[in-house]
Parts: structure tokens; sequence; C-alpha cells
């Protein structure tokens, strides 16, 4: 008998701890300093051979390496990245829509680009309106487009945003649209502008979600960033939105100032009764891009990011319950799972993004000039999706063909060259490896750290995916 690793594996060390990673498939798992004396010995190829090897190497008994020869050899070869006779296991692989399974594929619609707040780090650079932003029937006939696409993995939600949506007069008018055409619906906001009326109006919509920023536990954490006398606004209405049985969820955008405040703002999310939080890190995207904003918001190095959150969340159920659907737990999931990705999805139905004026861009980090794919007051959404030379081009993004740097990377298929938008709004290059390259590939090994440490981490969500693939193959069958 003959055996074959498919490939040699990249070592990581920390401690006395090692990761083993296996890039092309992605396949990666922790274990002690020997695994790689062991993992040595394979390159043998003939199992007397090997069992010699990993006696001698780690001192220890023939019966002994005998045992841990066949232990390997079984996980190694059960996970697809071990041949024996030229044969290797076959391994469901998980594609990266089970990763995200929890956020739907949706349009984004930026309904103006007012707002109540001038955000440094705001995406759309949203402040005053625009003098041709899309008028309420304007905005319904997008909505009528989408329900005419003939996807197979169809949008299933519709995101309200702006600027800030409740500075137009026809905001309920536009979520009754939405909910009335059997989308889900997340309004994106402040909340500082809600009214008791409006919340009232809100709670007839099951499947509305607001989505509602809160930056801190505290007042002036929370104000340094969306202005003075908005904290208690904003905290009030989703105390009121959540009495009256509405959704909500909590985004809280991280930088070095309010890092250590994470863990208190979801305690009081928690004590406000919503059902999901979520942490957001810098982009450099819009008005994060800027030299002020870069100043006046240091961004937290991912890895730091990634760590601060498992320290808050590992051992509490409860917090973990409420970010089971952030991106946090859906990319720890990527992870554990060896979710094997190519592309950041540029060019799908992901997350389409409309703008004030009608324009119409991949998603929202793609939102400058040179993505434009055409404008929906006069193009139809079928006629871009289906024949727009950009679009094609975009999907073709591939990170085996992307650049030489990121073909080779050993963490590829987990990174798969992260947000193009975001790089391309710094590079100027779609293509060029990401310019947080480094951090990037030390969150993904932060990650494995974490998983390491804690293997039951959202363990509330793991068994929902085991349900989701429970289901899915009934299904299928």
């Amino acid at each position: 008998m003959s055996i074959r690793l498919l490939e040699i594996p990249s070592i990581v060390r920390r401690g006395n701890a090692t990761v083993v990673l296996f890039p092309s498939k992605p396949y990666w798992f922790s274990a002690t300093e020997e695994i790689v004396h062991i993992l040595d010995a394979f390159a043998l190829q003939e199992p007397p051979a090997i069992v010699d090897a990993i006696a001698k190497k780690l001192a220890i008994p023939q019966a002994e390496a005998e045992a841990i020869y066949r232990e390997t050899s079984d996980l190694l070869y059960s996970s697809g990245v071990l041949a024996v006779n030229n044969q290797t296991a076959h391994v469901e692989e998980f594609s990266p829509d089970f990763q995200v399974n929890d956020v739907e594929n949706v349009l984004v619609i930026a309904t103006t680009q007012g707002c109540n707040m001038s955000c440094a780090m705001c995406y759309a650079h949203a402040s005053r309106a625009l003098p041709n932003e899309m008028t309420t029937n304007e905005i319904k006939s997008v909505v009528d487009q989408l329900t005419r696409m003939p996807w197979n993995n169809g949008v299933s939600r519709v995101a309200l945003t702006g600027g800030e949506l409740f500075t137009r007069p026809d905001a309920l008018e536009l979520i009754e649209y939405v909910h009335g055409c059997g989308f889900f619906v997340q309004v994106n906001t402040n909340a500082a502008l809600l009214t008791s009326e409006q919340i009232e109006h809100l709670a007839a919509y099951p499947r509305l979600k607001m989505s509602i920023s809160l930056d801190g536990c505290r007042t002036e954490t929370h104000e340094a960033i969306r202005g003075a006398g908005n904290f208690e606004k904003s905290v009030q209405a989703i105390r009121s939105l959540t009495a009256h049985g509405v959704s909500v969820a909590i985004n809280m955008f991280v930088h070095a100032s309010n890092l250590d405040e994470i863990a208190g703002t979801l305690h009081l999310a928690d004590t406000l009764g919503v059902s999901g939080f979520n942490c957001l890190n810098m982009m450099h995207v819009g008005r994060g891009n800027s030299r002020r904003t870069k100043q006046e918001l240091i961004a937290v190095p991912l890895a730091v990011f990634y760590r601060k959150i498992f320290e808050t969340v590992s051992g509490n159920e409860r917090f973990q319950q409420l970010m089971m659907h952030s991106t946090f737990a859906n990319q720890l999931m990527g992870i554990a799972g060896g979710v094997k990705s190519t592309t950041c999805g540029i060019g799908t139905n992901r997350a389409i993004y409309v703008k004030p004026d009608g324009s119409l861009y991949p998603c929202a980090d793609t939102a400058v000039p040179q993505f434009r794919l055409g404008n929906l007051r006069k193009d139809s959404l079928s006629d871009i999706w289906e024949r727009s030379p950009r679009l094609h081009e975009l999907r073709s993004l591939n990170i085996d063909t992307l650049n030489s740097q990121c073909a080779a990377c050993d963490v590829r298929y987990l990174c798969a060259g992260n947000c193009r938008g975001e790089n391309f709004q710094t590079t100027k290059d779609v293509r060029s490896p990401h310019f947080k390259c480094v951090e990037i590939r030390d969150s993904i090994l932060e990650l494995m750290w974490i998983l390491t440490e804690d293997p039951d981490l959202f363990r509330c969500k793991v068994e929902r995916l085991h349900e989701m693939v429970a289901s899915t193959h009934a299904t299928s069958a």
C-alpha cells in the first residue's frame, strides 16, 4: 500500500500549539508540535517506513507509533487530503452561500443622500439630500422590477437605507410597499427621528427588521460619532420598537476608542430586548476612506477586533445568541467548515446597490463611477444583470487568476481576495492584492486559534447549520 499527501501543508505555530493548513482544500486542524514530525514521516509514502520514522522521531514504542499512524492517516484520508493507493475520499464541500446562509441575497436601495447626521465613516457620504433623488413611484418601480427578475436564487430581502430613510416623508409608504410585494424588509436607520406614531405603524409588518446604529453604551462614545443629543433618542426608539414587537438588530461601528465597550453595548442591547447584534469594523470606503477620518477614527486590526469579540462572547450563551447572525459568527463558521470561496461575491445578487438617483452598482462598496452599471429610471434591471459587460467582467474574477500573490497564498480560499470594492477605492485596482493583505491573513489565522481555544463557540449557530444540512439532504433525496 502507498499513501501520498496531496499537497505540503502550511504549519503555523503559537506557543505550544500548531495549526496545520492544507490550502487547496481548504482544510485545517490544530495539534501539538509533534504533528510536524508525524507529517514529515508521511513523505516516505510507505506505511512501514512511516511508522518507523514516527517511532524514531518521537522516541516512542513501535506499537504506539503504529496507532498514531493509523489515527493520523484515517483523519487525513477522510478529510480528502491524503491519497491511499491513488484513491481519495469524497468530501462534501460547502459553498460560500452556506457560510452566510443567515443573510439573504439583498437589494439595497439608498432612498436619499439626506441624513440628520454626518458620520465620519459613512460609506454613502450622507449629509444633504440630492436635488435629483428618486420619487416614491420611481422607488416602487425598482421594487416592481425586482419581482420580475428570473433568478433561481433570487433576492428575498430589500434594504431601505440612505442617508436616513426617515428624512423622507414617504418612509412608511415605501416600507409598506416593499412588504406588500412579499419581501423581507430591512431598514437601516439611526432611529433618532422616529416618532411614536411611526413606531406603532411599523408594528404591523411581521417581515420587517430595523437595523439600528448604536456605537457604544455611553452617551459620549456614541455621540462622538453620531452627534450631540442622539444617544438617548436612539435608545428610546429601540426600547419602544421592541416593546411594540418590532424586530430590532443593533449595528455597532467599532474603532480604537470604543473597542472596550463591545461588552457594555451588548449588555445594553440585551436589556433593550433586541434580537440581533453586529460589530462592524472600519471599512476604507466612502467618507471612511478620507485622510481626515483615518486620523480621527483609528481602525482596529482585524485580528485584535476578532479577539475582542471572542473574549466578550466566550462562555456567554446569551451574547452568542444575539450575535448568531453577525458578520463575526458567519466568518467563524466559514473558517470552521473550510468553506471554499473563490470570490467576494462581486457581480452576483448578494448585495445589489441602488443610489438615490437610481444608479445601479454591484454593491455599496463599489458605488463609485468606475462601477456604475446603468440607471433604473431608464434602464431595465433584468437587461443590466444579463447583458452588462462590466458585470460579466466582475463575475469572472477568481482568486486563482486574480494575481500571482493571491494565487500562491495559503489562505486564498478562506480570504477570496476579500472586498474588491474596498481594495479598489484605495488602490484603484480591482485585481491587485488587498492593501490589508497581511492583516487579513493574520485575522484568518486568529479565527483558527479562537476555534482551537473554544471549539464550541456559537454552538447555537452550529446546531442551526446542521439542521439546514439535514433539511437540504432530505429535500434533495
